[in-house]
Protein backbone atom coordinates (compact mmCIF):
# COMPACT_ATOMS: atom_id res chain seq x y z
CA UNK A 1 0.00 0.00 0.00
CA UNK A 2 1.26 3.41 -1.18
CA UNK A 3 1.57 5.59 1.66
CA UNK A 4 -0.90 7.87 3.33
CA UNK A 5 -0.73 11.57 2.32
CA UNK A 6 -3.37 14.34 3.59
CA UNK A 7 -1.96 17.85 3.13
CA UNK A 8 -4.52 20.95 2.08
CA UNK A 9 -1.77 23.92 3.07
CA UNK A 10 -1.24 24.64 -0.85
CA UNK A 11 -2.31 24.01 -3.91
CA UNK A 12 0.03 21.62 -5.22
CA UNK A 13 0.17 19.54 -1.78
CA UNK A 14 -3.98 19.41 -2.18
CA UNK A 15 -3.45 17.64 -5.89
CA UNK A 16 -1.08 15.39 -4.30
CA UNK A 17 -3.27 14.21 -1.74
CA UNK A 18 -6.28 14.03 -3.95
CA UNK A 19 -4.12 11.96 -6.44
CA UNK A 20 -2.80 9.88 -3.29
CA UNK A 21 -6.24 9.13 -2.03
CA UNK A 22 -6.87 7.36 -5.68
CA UNK A 23 -3.96 5.81 -5.31
CA UNK A 24 -5.22 4.14 -2.59
CA UNK A 25 -8.79 3.82 -3.72
CA UNK A 26 -9.83 5.96 -1.08
CA UNK A 27 -12.27 7.46 -3.27
CA UNK A 28 -14.37 8.83 -0.15
CA UNK A 29 -11.29 10.77 0.83
CA UNK A 30 -10.69 12.07 -2.81
CA UNK A 31 -14.53 12.90 -3.19
CA UNK A 32 -14.19 15.12 0.17
CA UNK A 33 -11.36 16.98 -1.53
CA UNK A 34 -13.99 18.77 -4.22
CA UNK A 35 -15.74 21.73 -3.32
CA UNK A 36 -17.94 21.29 -6.59
CA UNK A 37 -17.51 17.86 -7.05
CA UNK A 38 -17.10 17.25 -11.12
CA UNK A 39 -20.20 14.32 -10.59
CA UNK A 40 -23.22 13.98 -10.27
CA UNK A 41 -23.05 12.08 -7.28
CA UNK A 42 -20.23 9.90 -5.64
CA UNK A 43 -20.83 6.33 -6.90
CA UNK A 44 -20.54 7.99 -10.37
CA UNK A 45 -17.34 9.47 -9.30
CA UNK A 46 -16.01 6.72 -7.80
CA UNK A 47 -16.75 4.38 -10.80
CA UNK A 48 -14.85 6.56 -12.99
CA UNK A 49 -11.79 5.38 -11.36
CA UNK A 50 -13.15 1.55 -11.55
CA UNK A 51 -10.14 0.85 -14.19
CA UNK A 52 -7.21 3.10 -12.74
CA UNK A 53 -4.22 1.40 -11.09
CA UNK A 54 -2.15 4.28 -10.84
CA UNK A 55 -2.01 7.92 -11.55
CA UNK A 56 1.40 10.09 -11.94
CA UNK A 57 0.85 13.90 -11.25
CA UNK A 58 3.45 16.04 -12.69
CA UNK A 59 2.46 20.14 -12.38
CA UNK A 60 3.58 23.23 -13.24
CA UNK A 61 3.17 25.02 -9.59
CA UNK A 62 1.31 28.26 -9.52
CA UNK A 63 3.00 31.57 -8.73
CA UNK A 64 0.38 33.54 -7.98
CA UNK A 65 -2.89 33.71 -6.98
CA UNK A 66 -6.30 35.62 -7.80
CA UNK A 67 -8.28 37.25 -5.25
CA UNK A 68 -12.06 37.63 -5.11
CA UNK A 69 -14.62 37.73 -2.68
CA UNK A 70 -13.01 36.47 0.85
CA UNK A 71 -11.39 33.74 -1.45
CA UNK A 72 -7.75 32.88 -3.06
CA UNK A 73 -8.25 31.09 -6.36
CA UNK A 74 -5.02 29.33 -7.89
CA UNK A 75 -4.69 27.80 -11.44
CA UNK A 76 -2.41 24.73 -11.57
CA UNK A 77 -1.19 23.15 -15.12
CA UNK A 78 -1.71 19.49 -14.61
CA UNK A 79 -0.45 16.35 -16.14
CA UNK A 80 -2.04 12.78 -15.03
CA UNK A 81 -0.46 9.82 -16.47
CA UNK A 82 -2.75 6.83 -15.78
CA UNK A 83 -2.09 3.26 -15.98
CA UNK A 84 -4.99 0.67 -15.81
CA UNK A 85 -6.35 -2.55 -14.36
CA UNK A 86 -5.32 -3.79 -18.25
CA UNK A 87 -2.02 -2.93 -18.17
CA UNK A 88 -2.84 0.06 -20.66
CA UNK A 89 -1.95 3.87 -20.69
CA UNK A 90 -4.02 7.29 -20.90
CA UNK A 91 -2.40 10.54 -20.25
CA UNK A 92 -4.68 13.79 -19.58
CA UNK A 93 -3.49 17.36 -19.53
CA UNK A 94 -5.99 19.94 -18.21
CA UNK A 95 -5.79 22.99 -15.59
CA UNK A 96 -7.19 22.33 -11.93
CA UNK A 97 -8.34 25.35 -10.16
CA UNK A 98 -7.89 25.56 -6.76
CA UNK A 99 -10.25 27.89 -3.86
CA UNK A 100 -8.76 29.35 0.04
CA UNK A 101 -11.13 30.98 1.96
CA UNK A 102 -9.55 34.13 3.04
CA UNK A 103 -12.35 35.23 5.53
CA UNK A 104 -12.86 34.68 9.50
CA UNK A 105 -14.89 31.35 9.38
CA UNK A 106 -13.57 29.72 6.21
CA UNK A 107 -13.03 26.17 6.36
CA UNK A 108 -9.11 26.15 6.83
CA UNK A 109 -6.56 25.36 3.59
CA UNK A 110 -7.18 24.93 -0.17
CA UNK A 111 -9.60 22.67 -1.78
CA UNK A 112 -10.54 21.78 -5.01
CA UNK A 113 -12.81 24.29 -6.84
CA UNK A 114 -13.04 23.32 -10.97
CA UNK A 115 -10.77 21.01 -13.36
CA UNK A 116 -10.69 21.28 -17.56
CA UNK A 117 -8.98 17.95 -18.39
CA UNK A 118 -8.98 15.91 -21.92
CA UNK A 119 -6.67 13.27 -23.35
CA UNK A 120 -3.32 14.78 -24.64
CA UNK A 121 -2.56 14.74 -28.11
CA UNK A 122 -1.80 11.16 -29.37
CA UNK A 123 -1.56 9.86 -25.64
CA UNK A 124 1.67 12.17 -25.40
CA UNK A 125 2.99 12.85 -21.94
CA UNK A 126 5.13 15.35 -23.15
CA UNK A 127 5.91 17.95 -20.27
CA UNK A 128 5.99 20.79 -22.24
CA UNK A 129 1.73 20.47 -22.44
CA UNK A 130 1.15 21.94 -18.67
CA UNK A 131 2.79 25.05 -21.12
CA UNK A 132 -1.29 26.43 -22.25
CA UNK A 133 -2.72 23.88 -19.97
CA UNK A 134 -4.16 27.19 -18.08
CA UNK A 135 -6.13 30.57 -18.92
CA UNK A 136 -3.46 32.42 -17.59
CA UNK A 137 -0.71 32.51 -20.04
CA UNK A 138 2.49 30.27 -18.15
CA UNK A 139 4.88 31.31 -17.13
CA UNK A 140 2.99 35.20 -16.37
CA UNK A 141 4.19 38.05 -18.73
CA UNK A 142 5.65 40.42 -16.24
CA UNK A 143 6.28 37.28 -13.53
CA UNK A 144 5.66 38.84 -10.04
CA UNK A 145 8.13 38.19 -7.41
CA UNK A 146 7.39 35.07 -5.09
CA UNK A 147 9.10 34.09 -1.79
CA UNK A 148 7.63 30.91 -0.47
CA UNK A 149 9.53 29.00 1.75
CA UNK A 150 6.78 27.06 3.52
CA UNK A 151 7.07 23.79 1.44
CA UNK A 152 9.78 22.23 -0.67
CA UNK A 153 7.75 22.64 -3.87
CA UNK A 154 7.07 26.23 -2.89
CA UNK A 155 10.94 26.88 -2.70
CA UNK A 156 11.18 25.02 -6.09
CA UNK A 157 8.66 27.47 -7.35
CA UNK A 158 10.19 30.65 -5.31
CA UNK A 159 13.91 29.53 -6.70
CA UNK A 160 12.71 29.69 -10.23
CA UNK A 161 11.06 32.88 -9.93
CA UNK A 162 14.31 34.32 -8.71
CA UNK A 163 16.38 32.88 -11.99
CA UNK A 164 13.57 34.04 -14.11
CA UNK A 165 14.06 37.51 -12.79
CA UNK A 166 17.27 37.69 -12.71
CA UNK A 167 17.33 38.01 -8.87
CA UNK A 168 20.43 35.72 -8.66
CA UNK A 169 20.95 37.22 -5.03
CA UNK A 170 18.15 35.56 -4.02
CA UNK A 171 17.95 32.55 -5.24
CA UNK A 172 21.82 32.05 -4.07
CA UNK A 173 19.99 32.52 -0.79
CA UNK A 174 17.66 29.86 -0.93
CA UNK A 175 20.55 27.50 -0.87
CA UNK A 176 21.74 25.95 2.53
CA UNK A 177 24.62 24.32 0.70
CA UNK A 178 25.15 25.92 -2.72
CA UNK A 179 26.19 24.38 -5.61
CA UNK A 180 28.91 26.60 -6.84
CA UNK A 181 32.12 27.87 -4.94
CA UNK A 182 31.34 31.13 -4.75
CA UNK A 183 28.07 33.86 -5.86
CA UNK A 184 29.95 34.87 -9.17
CA UNK A 185 30.07 31.34 -10.45
CA UNK A 186 26.54 30.51 -9.63
CA UNK A 187 25.38 33.91 -11.68
CA UNK A 188 27.37 32.96 -14.73
CA UNK A 189 26.16 29.61 -14.72
CA UNK A 190 22.61 31.25 -15.18
CA UNK A 191 24.49 33.81 -17.91
CA UNK A 192 22.27 32.40 -21.03
CA UNK A 193 19.54 31.37 -19.41
CA UNK A 194 16.22 33.25 -20.69
CA UNK A 195 13.75 31.32 -18.77
CA UNK A 196 13.29 28.02 -17.19
CA UNK A 197 8.98 26.69 -17.05
CA UNK A 198 9.27 23.86 -13.53
CA UNK A 199 7.70 20.92 -13.68
CA UNK A 200 7.45 18.66 -10.83
CA UNK A 201 5.81 15.71 -9.15
CA UNK A 202 4.83 16.29 -6.01
CA UNK A 203 6.46 14.81 -2.80
CA UNK A 204 4.33 12.67 -1.02
CA UNK A 205 6.13 12.08 2.70
CA UNK A 206 9.22 13.39 4.09
CA UNK A 207 12.21 11.85 5.77
CA UNK A 208 13.52 12.94 9.20
CA UNK A 209 16.78 12.83 10.90
CA UNK A 210 18.53 14.66 13.56
CA UNK A 211 15.69 17.42 14.17
CA UNK A 212 15.31 18.06 10.49
CA UNK A 213 12.92 17.46 7.87
CA UNK A 214 13.99 16.39 4.20
CA UNK A 215 12.18 16.48 1.02
CA UNK A 216 13.16 14.90 -2.59
CA UNK A 217 11.25 16.90 -5.28
CA UNK A 218 11.47 15.01 -8.71
CA UNK A 219 11.99 18.11 -11.68
CA UNK A 220 11.51 18.24 -15.10
CA UNK A 221 12.88 21.71 -16.08
CA UNK A 222 12.27 23.19 -19.75
CA UNK A 223 14.92 26.07 -20.27
CA UNK A 224 14.48 28.18 -23.25
CA UNK A 225 18.27 30.50 -23.90
CA UNK A 226 18.93 33.82 -24.92
CA UNK A 227 19.48 32.18 -28.09
CA UNK A 228 15.98 30.76 -28.49
CA UNK A 229 17.36 27.39 -27.82
CA UNK A 230 15.53 25.02 -26.07
CA UNK A 231 17.54 22.25 -23.29
CA UNK A 232 15.22 20.15 -20.51
CA UNK A 233 16.88 19.13 -18.24
CA UNK A 234 15.63 16.33 -14.97
CA UNK A 235 17.05 15.69 -11.58
CA UNK A 236 16.25 15.20 -7.77
CA UNK A 237 16.35 18.37 -6.04
CA UNK A 238 16.38 17.84 -2.12
CA UNK A 239 15.06 20.38 0.28
CA UNK A 240 15.69 20.52 3.93
CA UNK A 241 13.67 21.92 6.94
CA UNK A 242 14.46 22.29 10.94
CA UNK A 243 11.86 20.89 12.84
CA UNK A 244 13.46 23.28 16.09
CA UNK A 245 14.72 26.67 16.51
CA UNK A 246 13.03 30.20 14.92
CA UNK A 247 13.52 28.32 11.51
CA UNK A 248 11.55 25.95 11.69
CA UNK A 249 8.80 25.06 8.76
CA UNK A 250 11.41 26.98 6.30
CA UNK A 251 12.77 24.95 3.75
CA UNK A 252 15.90 25.29 2.05
CA UNK A 253 17.60 23.91 -0.83
CA UNK A 254 19.86 21.24 0.57
CA UNK A 255 20.99 19.43 -2.89
CA UNK A 256 20.32 18.60 -6.23
CA UNK A 257 21.22 16.14 -9.18
CA UNK A 258 20.10 17.24 -12.38
CA UNK A 259 21.27 16.19 -16.11
CA UNK A 260 20.28 17.59 -19.56
CA UNK A 261 18.11 15.57 -21.59
CA UNK A 262 19.00 14.58 -25.30
CA UNK A 263 17.13 16.16 -27.98
CA UNK A 264 13.93 18.48 -27.66
CA UNK A 265 11.53 15.82 -25.74
CA UNK A 266 10.61 16.08 -21.98
CA UNK A 267 8.27 12.86 -21.17
CA UNK A 268 6.88 13.55 -17.61
CA UNK A 269 7.43 9.80 -17.32
CA UNK A 270 10.92 10.19 -16.67
CA UNK A 271 9.76 11.73 -13.07
CA UNK A 272 9.33 8.22 -11.86
CA UNK A 273 11.63 6.87 -10.33
CA UNK A 274 14.48 10.29 -10.61
CA UNK A 275 14.66 10.45 -6.82
CA UNK A 276 15.65 7.58 -4.36
CA UNK A 277 12.46 7.48 -2.68
CA UNK A 278 10.56 7.08 -5.97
Amino acid sequence: MRPFYDDQSDPVSLLASYINAINRAEYARAWDYWENPPNASFDEFRAGYADTAFVLLAVHPPTWYDGAAGSAYAQVPTLLLASHSDASQHNFVGCYVVRSGNVEGAAPGWWLFDATVGPTPGNSDDANLLVGACAHPSPVPSEPTTDDRDGPVQLLASYFNAINLRDYARAWDYWENPPNPNFDDFQNGYADTDSVFLVVRPPVGYEGAAGSAYAQVPTLLLATHTDASRHNYLGCYVARSPNLGPDAGVWSLFDASVQALPGAGASAHLLAGVCDAY
